[in-house]
C-alpha cells in the first residue's frame, strides 16, 4: 500500500523533481493571463507542444500552486484552468487535492485526491472517482485510508506523458459532465 509522504524536507525534494521534470518538456515560456473563479492574472506558462498542456508554478501561503491546462497558452486571452495538482509545504491536508506516496520499495508517485472543478455544480471528488478510468487505489493517509488517483510514478521515463493525459482526462470528465463532446 502506499502511503502519504509527510516529512517536509521530502516533499520538498519531491516537489523540486516534479516541477524540474515537468519544466524540461516545455519548449517555451509564454506571458500569458491565467484565469479563475471571479479573477485573473498575469504569469509565465510553460508550454510543452509535445505534451499538449502548460503548466504554471507558484508558492502559496501552505503548498505549492500547480495549473495545468490544454492547448498553448493565448498571450492575450485568459486561460482557463483545467486542474491544479497542489501539495501541502508539511504533513497532510486533505484540503490539498495533490500530494507525493511511497510505495514499498521507496518508489515515488503523484497522486490526487479527486478534487476537481473550482466550486462548479457537478463536478467536484465524488464525480471524478466515480468516473475516472485511471489507476485508483487506496493509501495509508496517516491516521486512515483514503481513495486516490495515480498520476504516476515521478521516476518512470512516461511521467511526464502520465500527468498530461491525467490533465487530458480531467477535462473530457468536465466537458462530460457538463453536456458537452
Amino acid at each position: 500500500m502506499l502511503t502519504i509522504v509527510q516529512n517536509p524536507q521530502d516533499i520538498q525534494n519531491y516537489y523540486d523533481l516534479f516541477k524540474r521534470v515537468l519544466i524540461n518538456n516545455a519548449q517555451e515560456i509564454v506571458q500569458t493571463n491565467i484565469g479563475y473563479k471571479g479573477d485573473s492574472f498575469k504569469t509565465e506558462a510553460f508550454w510543452s507542444s509535445a505534451l499538449g498542456i502548460w503548466m504554471v508554478f507558484a508558492s502559496e501561503y501552505n503548498r505549492s500552486w500547480n495549473a495545468f491546462g490544454l492547448n498553448r497558452p493565448s498571450e492575450t486571452d485568459s486561460n482557463s484552468i483545467t486542474c491544479e495538482i497542489n501539495f501541502p509545504y508539511s504533513g497532510i491536508n486533505r484540503r490539498i487535492a495533490g500530494a507525493f506516496a511511497l510505495d514499498e520499495r521507496g518508489k515515488t508517485f503523484v497522486i490526487h485526491r479527486g478534487k476537481i472543478g473550482g466550486g462548479r455544480v457537478g463536478i467536484g471528488k465524488n464525480m471524478m472517482l466515480q468516473n475516472y478510468s485511471g489507476d485508483i487505489r487506496k493509501v495509508k493517509d496517516g491516521n486512515k485510508q483514503s481513495d486516490v488517483i495515480i498520476i504516476g510514478s515521478l521516476q518512470s521515463e512516461d511521467f511526464s506523458s502520465q500527468l498530461a493525459q491525467f490533465v487530458s482526462d480531467v477535462q473530457c470528465l468536465k466537458d462530460k459532465s457538463q453536456g458537452k463532446s
